[in-house]
C-alpha cells in the first residue's frame, strides 16, 4: 500500500502506528527583542503571518526532532518536546497523523542524520 508518498509493504502495514505529528515553533534565541518582532509580524492569533525569525522542531510521539548545532557539530538531533535550550517556545501546530510504521520513521531519521 502507499502512505504519504512513501511505499509501505504489506508486512509493515501490520505495524503501522498512528503517530501524531506537531510542528513546535520557537522564536530564534531567547531574546525578548526577537520575541517582540515575531509577535508583531506573526501573531499567534492572526490568520496572516508576515514572517519572523523562527526555529522549528518536529514532534513525533515523545521526541522533538530539529536541525542545528550540537556538541557533535551540526545535524539532526532530538530533545524532549518544548525543551530546546537555545530558543523560546511560541506555539504548536498539529499536522496530520502519519500512518508510517515506526521502523520506517526511524529509518528516515537515520538517513537525515547521516546526510545532514
Amino acid at each position: 500500500s502507499r502512505s504519504e508518498g512513501v511505499e509501505v509493504s504489506a508486512s509493515e502495514d501490520r505495524s503501522v502506528l498512528n503517530s501524531d505529528i506537531f510542528l513546535n515553533i520557537y522564536d530564534v534565541t531567547k531574546s525578548e527583542g526577537v520575541q517582540w518582532v515575531n509577535g508583531l509580524f506573526a501573531n499567534q492569533y492572526s490568520p496572516i503571518k508576515l514572517g519572523g525569525l523562527f526555529h522549528i522542531g518536529v514532534r513525533i510521539d515523545d521526541k522533538e526532532w530539529s536541525y542545528g548545532h550540537t556538541s557533535d557539530g551540526t545535524g539532526v538531533f532530538w530533545t524532549p518536546p518544548f525543551s530546546h535550550a537555545a530558543h523560546h517556545f511560541r506555539e504548536s501546530i498539529r499536522m496530520p497523523a502519519t500512518r508510517l510504521p515506526k521502523s520506517r520513521i526511524d529509518s528516515v531519521i537515520r538517513q537525515l542524520q547521516a546526510e545532514w
